[in-house]
């Protein structure tokens, strides 16, 4: 077995991830990539369902990334860890957790759709996390591919600050690779000789074009960078070593994106693309990752401690059991050591250290700081955990996932045990922070909850193909919520004798509207609590305000009872819940019954706020034949959607707005038959706004 690497190696280690908007080509990009480097005899195809990292049976049936797929291959002495993601919507949830633990992003755009949705919406991630990025254009040997216009559509949806590193050499059906901006020399190994393909004048206007673009680059890096600005200054030319130094410190800063051009699916463009990896992003050593964990020496000063890791990702193998991915921030981990989890407080021991190849692993002796692996053994271990041989950590952001929008009863099949459909539920629901289930209390039903229906779609295709359990799926439900029309307060109170010490609890709050996608928001106000003072004060049985001890309980039950809804099912959200007081008993009282008369005040205060339904709205794109333009917007509108803008693209047009989730059930069939198969859309989750009850199938009781 190996160790993965030496510490002095870790410079030497470059951790990214490949994101994209769906059939950007992001895949086979990483596919060409594994191929370039040796890793891989074949380049898997999607169209052929051989891909190495898309490795599930049901991404190779829909052509599709479902889950993140992680391996690790080398090019020019360098350790790449390489993690591929999914690019639908449905599937955010693999990008988020992934992103999170890398420190460098290659973001994959099609030369002919440029930038898209769920582009927008990792560049977004990516800026919120800090991580540098580089962009790599593919496709560009397809009809009506336009490097240019791609990149003006960097620059207008993304950032001003994308620059051109490489140009294409010839167009469409004549791509013949790319030329180095900086050097203006062609890709290694690839274009070969110019009468072989290119011809003089294609690669005549490349060079003119790298010419072009290598000062405005210089231009740009003098305004950033001291160096590049003296030596333009003296009326010298800056070198290519000056300039790729300056390159990769804005790049590191954010404050440059290069940009790349190429086709994956022809191995062209991808050389160029593994050395700006290994030159312009960051090795573990310089990332800007949260959680390098210390602890104090016997002088008081600080050290890094023996070992820290982050879980990221939980897998369930069926020869080994739960496997949590992790990201090493410090010391090295092994085989047999004995960690915590610093949210439990567990203490456990490693089972074993793997190398991932997607579906693939090889065991390893040990792994060092920086590098991603996957471990076996943490029996607790959750997405987010931290794992160290010491209990003092700076303090790390948790994973924060969006929550599911439609949800969809479960039964089993004739003959299926339910208890063996609910225990495979919980195994993918434990891998998928976005997938949630809860029996519903008023019908019985097993609930399964998640981002959209291909999301739940899947989820039962895993349940059979998986698991051996083959379940019956009714209707998609809307994940509708419920908020407060006005501020309004309550009280309740909870009283039982039953001869010894009772139980007494009397809780007042306030409820009151908060901003859209707020959550529920917990306060005390100020002389809601009780002071605890002489023994005589305490000798009185029942005092005003609440002791602070039964604070938490109250939270507690105010927010279990605003995920179960008070009045619907509906769960609360966007307000504010403030407590007011109340009064305890000191002999009777329990945190219990501050539990349960909190619940009773949120029940009390709700039926004065004139409660009202949010339903959720999702950001629609579509791309669209111009002829089928009109029906298409007319049939949108009567699914109370709102246009906000029309971009033509050569005889396409891709429209963008927003409409409310719960009229696009079966859309996708719709839009085919009204563009006879040639028009896609995206949807993303947006923000919940109140509608009309009418407008609710299962309406909010008490609802005005």
């Amino acid at each position: 077995m190996n160790t993965i690497p030496l510490l002095s190696k870790i410079r030497a280690i470059r951790n990214i991830g490949m994101f994209a908007h769906i059939d950007a080509g992001k895949t086979t990009t990483s596919e060409a990539i594994l191929y370039h480097v040796g890793k891989i005899r074949r380049a898997g195809k999607i169209d052929d369902g051989n891909t190495q990292l898309d490795w599930m049976e049901q991404e190779r049936e829909r052509g599709i990334t479902i889950t993140s797929a992680a391996t690790t291959c080398y090019w020019n002495d360098y350790r790449i860890n390489l993690i591929d993601t999914p690019g639908h919507v449905d599937f955010s949830s693999e990008v988020l957790r992934s992103i999170r633990v890398i420190d460098g992003a290659v973001i994959v755009l099609c030369g002919v759709g440029g930038v898209e949705s769920q582009t927008e919406t990792i560049w977004n991630y990516a800026e919120r996390e800090s991580v540098p990025h580089i962009i790599y254009v593919n496709k560009l040997d397809r009809p009506t591919a336009d490097f240019a216009g791609v990149l003006e559509d960097i620059c207008t949806k993304l950032t001003k600050s994308a620059v051109a590193l490489s140009v294409p050499v010839g167009s469409e059906g004549r791509f013949f690779g790319s030329l180095d901006v900086l050097s203006g020399e062609p890709e290694r190994g690839y274009l070969g000789d110019v009468a072989e393909g290119a011809t003089a004048r294609e690669v005549k206007a490349a060079k003119a074009e790298a010419n072009r673009r290598r000062d405005s680059l210089v231009e740009f890096l003098s305004t950033l960078n001291e160096d590049i600005f003296q030596t333009c200054l003296s009326g010298r030319d800056p070198s290519p070593r000056q300039i790729k130094a300056a390159i990769r410190q804005a790049t590191i800063r954010r404050e440059l994106v290069p940009v790349f051009c190429g086709s994956s699916l022809k191995n062209l463009g991808i050389s160029t693309l593994l050395d700006a990896v290994i030159e312009f992003l960051l090795s573990p050593d310089e990332s800007r990752i949260e959680g390098r964990p210390l602890s104090k020496n016997p002088a008081g000063g600080q050290k890094i401690s023996n070992v820290a890791f982050r879980v990221f990702k939980t897998v369930v193998d069926r020869h080994l059991g739960r496997l949590g991915w992790c990201r090493v921030f410090a010391g090295e981990i092994s085989s047999g050591q004995k960690v915590s989890n610093l949210r439990t407080g567990k203490e456990e021991r490693i089972g074993g250290v793997y190398l991932m190849h997607a579906n693939k692993r090889e065991r390893v002796e040990s792994a060092a700081a920086g590098n991603v692996v996957a471990v076996g053994g943490l029996r607790s271990a959750s997405t987010g955990d931290m794992y160290s041989d010491v209990h003092i950590l700076p303090s790390a952001q948790p994973f924060d996932f969006p929550k599911p929008i439609i949800s969809v009863a479960l039964s089993p099949e004739k003959g299926l045990n339910s208890e063996k459909l609910s225990t495979a539920i919980a195994q993918i629901c434990s891998e998928d922070p976005t997938l949630t289930s809860r029996v519903e209390d008023k019908t019985g039903k097993l609930l399964l909850s998640g981002m959209g229906e291909l999301h739940l779609d899947i989820a039962v295709d895993r349940l059979r193909s998986e698991y051996g359990v083959r379940a019956i799926a009714g209707n998609p439900q809307i994940a509708y919520r419920a908020t407060v029309g006005k501020k309004a307060e309550g009280i309740g109170e909870y009283r039982k004798q039953s001869g010894g010490h009772g139980h007494f609890a009397v809780v007042k709050v306030r409820v009151e509207p908060a901003k859209p996608g707020s959550g529920i928001a917990f306060e005390v106000e100020s002389g809601a609590l009780a002071y605890e003072g002489s023994a005589a004060a305490k000798n009185r049985a029942k005092r005003n305000g609440i002791f602070h001890t039964y604070v938490k309980s109250i939270e507690a039950g105010i927010r279990e009872a605003a995920a179960l809804g008070t009045h619907s099912k509906f769960p609360l959200s966007d307000m504010r819940i403030v407590l007011l007081g109340g009064q305890y008993h000191t002999y009777d009282s329990t945190g219990r019954d501050f539990h349960i008369a909190a619940s009773l005040a949120l029940k009390s205060a709700m039926q004065q706020a004139k409660p009202v339904v949010l339903e959720p709205v999702m950001k629609i794109e579509l791309r669209i034949d111009d002829q089928c333009l009109g029906r298409v917007l007319a049939d949108l509108s009567k699914r109370r959607g709102k246009i906000r803008s029309i971009n033509p693209n050569d005889g396409m047009s891709i429209v963008g707005g927003e409409t409310p989730f719960a009229e696009m059930h079966d859309y996708a069939t719709v839009l085919r038959d009204m563009t006879e198969g040639r028009g896609t859309f995206s949807l993303e989750f947006l923000y919940y706004k109140p509608c009309l009850k009418r407008q609710v199938k299962d309406q909010l009781i008490g609802c005005g």
